[in-house]
C-alpha cells in the first residue's frame, strides 16, 4: 500500500501543479508527512488520507489503488467462517489493494461483546454495518444507539464501542476499512476455526 500511495500522491500532485507544500496546507497536514508519504515511509492514518484526498479533490482509492482487483465470486456452500463465543462471523472477501478493505456476514449473540470493542485500539479503522434480522445496540461507549433491520450505522474504531444482540441473537453485513496492514485481523484478533465435514463428522461417528 505504501508503494502505491507513494507513487499515485506524487502522480496527482504534480499533475495538478501543485507544490508539497501548497498540497500540505491545503490537507491540513504537515510537509514532512507529504514528503513521507510520497517516499513511501509512512502509513497515512484514515483522516489524513481522506483529507489529502479531499484537497486533491480525488477518492481516496484512486491514490491507494495499485491495479484494480480481480473479480470474485463466494458461493454459500463456501467456508471462511470464524465461530467464537460472541457469534459466527463469515468473511466474504477482503482487498488490500484499495487500503484494507473487508466485507463480512455476522451473527452475534445477546450478552456477548464483540472482541476488542472496548479497547477501541483500532486506529485509521472504520466499520459499515447494515442490519439484516435482529435488534443490536453499537456506537461509542458513551452514546450508542439500537439498530434493528434495514438500519445503517458507520462506526469508527479508535475509541471504545459497542456491539451487542439484544435480543437472542442479529445478523448483519458488515464492510470494514482500514489503512491497518493487518486488516480483519486487527478487529477479530482470534484464529479461523474451519466447519466439520460432513465427511469428518460421518467419519467419527462410525
Amino acid at each position: 500500500m505504501k508503494d502505491a500511495l507513494a507513487v499515485n500522491l506524487r502522480r496527482v500532485r504534480t499533475d495538478q501543479g501543485l507544490s508539497v507544500l501548497e498540497l500540505a496546507r491545503k490537507a491540513g497536514v504537515t510537509r514532512q508527512t507529504l514528503i513521507a508519504l510520497e517516499a513511501g515511509t509512512a502509513n497515512p492514518t484514515l483522516e489524513t488520507l481522506m483529507s489529502i484526498a479531499e484537497a486533491l479533490g480525488v477518492q481516496s482509492a484512486v491514490l491507494l489503488t495499485a491495479g484494480s482487483p480481480p473479480s470474485r465470486l463466494v458461493r454459500s456452500s463456501e467456508d471462511g467462517v470464524l465461530r467464537e463465543n460472541y457469534g459466527v462471523v463469515r468473511i466474504l472477501d477482503q482487498m488490500s489493494e484499495i487500503a484494507v478493505l473487508g466485507i463480512l456476514e455476522a451473527q452475534i449473540y445477546a450478552g456477548r461483546d464483540f472482541p476488542r470493542a472496548a479497547r477501541g485500539d483500532q486506529p485509521g479503522t472504520f466499520t459499515f454495518i447494515y442490519v439484516l434480522s435482529g435488534r443490536i445496540l453499537i456506537g461509542p461507549v458513551a452514546n450508542p444507539v439500537e439498530l434493528g433491520a434495514g438500519d445503517y450505522f458507520r462506526l469508527r474504531l479508535d475509541e471504545p464501542y459497542v456491539l451487542r444482540a439484544l435480543d437472542g441473537e442479529a445478523r448483519f453485513f458488515s464492510g470494514l476499512c482500514s489503512t491497518r496492514p493487518d486488516g480483519l485481523n486487527a478487529v477479530l484478533g482470534r484464529r479461523r476455526r474451519p466447519r466439520k465435514t460432513s465427511a469428518a463428522r460421518s467419519g467419527r461417528r462410525r
